[in-house]
């Protein structure tokens, strides 16, 4: 194999001097006389640096996505290389087959052809297409012929490079002439493409008409900018480029790393919206720019900066060497290429009826035509070309304020019964479906009709045959109203073996602006964090809600609300009564058990030291005295009889329990569980005796089929039991999830002929340690079960609804939720359904944990709380609202400051949040990374702070990835006030995945920012990248006023060991990082 890199020194001289003998320049009168055999040695040239730099860069093509190609790879051009694609991958040319095809129009219906004959010349070819070109197709073969099939709102593609790519003839056959290039461009360009992804082919087209004229390449790049509008995104963008390579015409990949952080997010392609990949025509336009400038007339160097750029890298090296061959001349070729050129030059691509040298000889004919019809003269032997000055061509620009965002993906069988879903409900203005249609009947086209607000819009004719189908998009529609809107697919010609899939569904908002509202937790800061459960409740009776907290190292604690938000919003109550050992794993449940009017409780606990043993304590019923005392109160519990007194039976092996009237005799009963009691108990209360203990009967309320509780060497908590009415039929029933011998969750329905007596409905899926709340999310009178469990399952959090099938009760999968199967929710009696910003639709708020073991050795990486809210019926929610710490096992819903607003307080370090003023819909895009401690390990470099803007009160900060970041960060920010006080700070991230397996690769484009609202001052601010895969992490520091500044150094552990957390002036970490949260351990803040 020959190193290209060999070449460079030697073959610059060479072709620099060659150059020379073609080099042509314009005279007085605009014009310029030059040899036919000149004339061709130039046409020669862009169609061979076409050929040769497509298939130079075609072995990376889209390998590379946001990510530049090492200088480690080498990139290789061995013989027989054009060869080896002709022979086995010849769709590689569709750069050069497209242009050929319009080629073969103009030589057979001359220069006037319409605009039909191109349509359907490709329209109907048997080569294989992509992106804006296959969706120009699908256009023209179902009636929607040009411009119309290139108009963004017909074609998703329309910013796509398609054109860009295959505009080289139009330049070619129009040499001195950009405004003639541009014409033919306008007529045949939108048949594909619309706005910036025309603009890449009018720009491609004038770079090739000028190379005829000019000798340097920046000459040809600036002018040929000038037919493009100013106010448009692809000017702007290329612009940019040709700036940054006057400041520094030495560093390209300093122009590429600047370009990536400021335009590399594709908003269009539906493959690649919201992905590393970026097939842009502006992206790779700049790309080739690129190329031209740095690589400074030489061949090689050129193909090697334009392919090193990555994405499409076969495109970008065939654009810039095509014009670059054409400046220069085929005979100035470096001969180290054309070997391999040579061997190929008189064989047809695919479906194609011509070669290179078909095309050298036909392009050259339509040449001397266009020179004579624009005031040009053909002589025997030369040509004498009326050169024209590049004129803007008119704006036009496509997705004009759209942003996308992923609402779910992984969809399968849409349209069908079989499909997980078919509505999809979303707050914006546009949404397309990126995915496909799988089936081997290559005949069957699926017609599937689209409703949007419950009419229909349109019937997608969805084709099997490749050549046939639609460019990856089932759906799309970018006409809708900036509101809440409803779209449901329906099949209307299943056949067996079909499936559509939706691979992502993407919707459209109006406003980009990302706007996070910080609920910032006050810090109880008592009990650190050594409880794992707790319940909230006026105990005493003063309208003011008390807590109860108990479990994991400590015992129960009765703490008094004094209707506050502060610090001391708690006091705790000495005297609680016969309550204090509830401690481990402890389950409570508020209620008036005996109807005086005062709160009582029924709570349970496990001992850690044996789950099955007697934990010491009493366990059961506490009747409150009103002020927030908790005696055990007396109880019997009888066989199923009634009357034989079941000697066996101690309350405190029961671990889980909930209260409710099951049978609607107005007394509280229970439902328990535990593995000592054998199996899930019901426990009907058939009143007091004078004494007033309470008398229970047992209830097997399924003697066929018990649901056994079952133990192992690990797990703590054999199960969990909740009631609710899930039917709305007025009887009580429950749900069982945990350990059970099945396996199984279940959900027992109350059956109202005979009450206590339950029917099961198995549920899809099972948890150890679960976490489960219940609630309407989507108002259709039924309730939904928000599921999730311990790490060894994965911690998925999901929602299944109930389905009510003509009486007959189910379960599914309630999909359209961006975080679903997709995210962690850390924890164990963790979920909670809760009205939270008071309009009347339940929303989520997810609790969890942090430094979690996992069993292979490796450690979790930590999360916040996440607040959701829910849109209107659970198809739709906000981007998680996020609140600082870690190391949580529960949330507890409490007004802490009697303002009639929901606050939660959470375990780790006991924060209460309470601060929702500002809450809004809309609040960025913020997700949390799932971190792969299989990566390969090193050591970052500090992320790239943007200048912080400060607005009116509030301020936005910003950073970027660094250079070597390799893609699955997350992102901590932690922000002090001038006292040192911790303002605000949590884990953000938002990485699309890639190849990203060292240091150099991976999508380092994607720029962070966070809006955050705070009172006049100085602040200090550090960003920290933490991922499974570092070795250490580093940090970056920065500072805003928002009036004297105290700049916080460092965070220690205030457990006595003076441990290091971070030091901002080190900018490194003491400690491995793998997810530690920087505010999320007990500490202090020092100077």
């Amino acid at each position: 194999m020959k190193r290209i890199r060999r070449f460079f020194t030697s073959l610059r001289s060479a072709v620099l001097l060659i150059a020379m003998v073609v080099c042509v320049g314009v005279n007085a009168q605009g014009t310029v006389t030059m040899s036919k055999a000149v004339l061709m040695d130039k046409i020669k040239g862009g169609w061979a640096g076409q050929t040769i730099g497509c298939a130079y860069g075609g072995p990376t093509e889209f390998c590379y996505r946001g990510v530049m190609i090492p200088d480690d790879v080498e990139i290789v051009y061995p013989e027989h290389h054009l060869k080896g694609f002709y022979d086995n991958l010849p769709s590689l040319f569709d750069d050069v087959y497209m242009d050929l095809t319009f080629v073969d129009v103009f030589t057979k219906e001359g220069l006037d052809a319409p605009v039909e004959s191109f349509a359907n010349a490709f329209a109907y070819a048997g080569y294989p297409l992509w992106h804006a070109n296959q969706q120009g197709r699908y256009n023209v073969q179902q009636g929607i012929m040009p411009p119309e099939s290139g108009y963004w709102k017909n074609n998703p593609h329309a910013d796509c490079i398609d054109y860009q790519i295959e505009s080289d003839y139009a330049g070619l056959m129009s040499p001195g002439m950009p405004n003639a290039a541009s014409d033919i461009s306008d007529m045949i360009g939108h048949i594909m493409n619309y706005g910036d992804g025309w603009y890449g082919g009018v720009f491609i087209g004038a770079m090739y008409t000028l190379a005829f004229v000019e000798n340097d390449v920046e000459t040809i790049v600036e002018k040929a900018l000038q037919t493009i509008p100013k106010e448009s995104k692809f000017y702007e963008r290329v612009n940019s480029v040709i700036t940054w390579y006057r400041e520094d015409p030495t560093d390209w990949k300093r122009a590429w790393t600047l370009y990536n952080e400021k335009y590399s997010k594709d908003i269009g392609c539906p493959e690649l919206i919201l992905a590393p990949g970026n097939i842009d025509a502006t992206m790779n336009s700049a790309y080739v720019v690129i190329g031209l400038l740095y690589g400074q007339g030489d061949f090689g160097k050129t193909m090697e900066i334009s392919t090193r750029c990555g994405q499409d890298s076969d495109c970008n090296p065939s654009s810039a060497a095509g014009v670059l061959a054409t400046m220069t001349g085929y005979s100035a070729i470096p001969e180290a290429w054309m070997p391999n050129l040579r061997e190929v030059e008189d064989r047809s691509f695919a479906s194609v009826n011509m070669s290179l040298n078909d095309a050298y000889e036909q392009v050259f004919d339509l040449a001397l035509k266009m020179i004579e019809r624009h005031g040009g003269s053909v002589g025997e032997d030369d040509v004498t070309i009326k050169v024209q000055t590049p004129e803007v061509v008119r704006l036009e620009q496509g997705f004009t304020d759209m942003y996308p965002k992923l609402l779910t993906s992984g969809i399968q069988n849409l349209g069908t019964d079989a499909g997980g879903q078919n509505t999809f409900k979303f707050h914006g203005c546009g949404i397309v479906v990126y995915g496909n249609i799988d089936c081997s009947d290559k005949t069957y086209v699926a017609e599937l009709e689209v409703s949007v607000d419950g009419e229909v819009d349109r019937v997608m004719k969805l084709c099997s045959d490749f050549n046939k189908r639609t460019a990856d998009a089932v759906y799309w529609n970018y006409d809708l109203d900036d509101g809440a809107h409803s779209v449901t697919f329906r099949l209307l010609n299943p056949r067996q073996g079909a499936n559509i899939k939706a691979n992502r569904v993407i919707y459209y908002v109006k406003d980009d602006t990302p706007v996070v509202t910080a609920v910032q937790p006050i810090v109880f800061d008592k009990w650190g964090d050594g409880f794992n459960n707790g319940v909230s409740g006026d105990w005493d009776g003063d309208g003011i809600h008390d807590l109860f907290l108990c479990g994991g190292n400590m015992s129960g604690h009765v703490l008094k609300g004094r209707g506050v938000a502060t610090k001391s919003a708690y006091v705790e109550v000495t005297d609680i009564g016969d309550i204090t050992n509830i401690d481990f794993l402890a389950t409570a449940v508020p209620v008036d058990f005996d109807g005086d009017g005062r709160l009582d409780l029924v709570a349970f606990d496990s001992e850690p030291s044996g789950f099955t043993a007697d934990d010491g304590g009493p366990e059961g019923i506490f009747l409150g005295n009103g002020k927030g005392a908790f005696y055990i109160a007396q109880t019997k519990v009888y066989e199923e009889d009634g009357t034989t007194l079941d000697s066996e039976f101690n309350w405190t092996y029961i671990k889980s329990g909930d209260v409710a009237d099951f049978n609607n005799d107005g007394r509280l009963d229970l439902v328990v569980c535990s593995d000592k009691q054998k199996y899930n108990t019901l426990l009907l209360n058939i009143g007091q005796e004078p004494d007033g203990t309470y008398r229970f009967k047992k209830m097997n309320y399924d003697s066929r089929r018990r649901y056994i509780i079952v133990n192992t060497s690990w797990d703590r908590c054999m199960g969990q039991v909740k009631a609710y009415d899930f039917n709305s039929d007025g009887y009580m029933d429950f749900f069982l999830s945990g350990n059970t011998r099945l396996n199984k969750a279940i959900v027992f329905f109350n059956t109202p002929e005979s009450p206590a007596t339950f029917k099961e409905v198995e549920f899809p899926t099972n948890r150890y340690m679960p976490s489960f709340d219940f609630a309407d999310v989507n108002a259709d009178g039924l309730p939904e079960i928000y599921f999730s469990g311990e790490y060894r399952e994965g911690w998925y959090n999901q929602i299944y609804s109930l389905v009510d099938n003509d009486g007959k009760l189910s379960y599914k999968l309630y999909y359209g939720l961006p975080w679903q199967n997709n995210d962690r929710c850390m924890g164990f009696r963790s979920s909670l359904f809760v009205d939270w910003n008071g309009d009347g639709i339940i929303d989520i708020i997810e609790t969890g944990r942090s430094d979690t073991e996992m069993p292979d050795g490796t450690t979790l990486d930590s999360r916040a709380s996440k607040i959701r809210i829910n849109y209107e019926d659970g198809t739709e929610w906000a981007d998680p609202i996020l609140t600082i710490g870690s190391n949580l096992n529960t949330g507890i819903l409490a007004d802490v400051d009697n303002d009639g607003m929901i606050d939660y307080l959470r375990n780790g370090e006991n924060e209460l949040a309470v601060n929702i003023e500002g809450l809004k819909y809309g609040t960025g895009s913020i997700f949390s990374a799932t971190i792969n401690p299989s990566e390969e390990a090193y050591i970052p470099s500090s992320p790239i702070l943007g200048e912080p803007v400060v607005d009116q009160g509030k301020v936005t900060l910003s950073w970027q990835p660094a250079v070597d970041a390799i893609g699955n960060e997350t992102y901590e920010y932690v922000v002090f006030d001038k006292d040192g006080k911790v303002v605000a700070g949590t884990n953000i991230a938002e990485f699309p995945s890639g190849k990203k397996k060292s240091p150099t690769s991976g999508n380092a484009c994607q720029s962070k920012q966070i809006t955050l609202t705070l009172p006049d001052g100085d602040y200090t601010y550090g960003v920290q990248a933490v991922s499974g895969a570092y070795t250490g992490s580093a940090f970056a520091e920065g500072t805003f006023t928002v009036t004297g500044s105290t700049a916080i150094r460092s965070v220690v552990a205030d457990d006595g060991s003076d441990k290091l957390i971070y030091d901002l002036q080190g900018r490194q970490r003491s400690e491995v990082a793998h997810g530690v949260n920087i505010i999320g351990r007990r500490k202090v803040i020092v100077e």
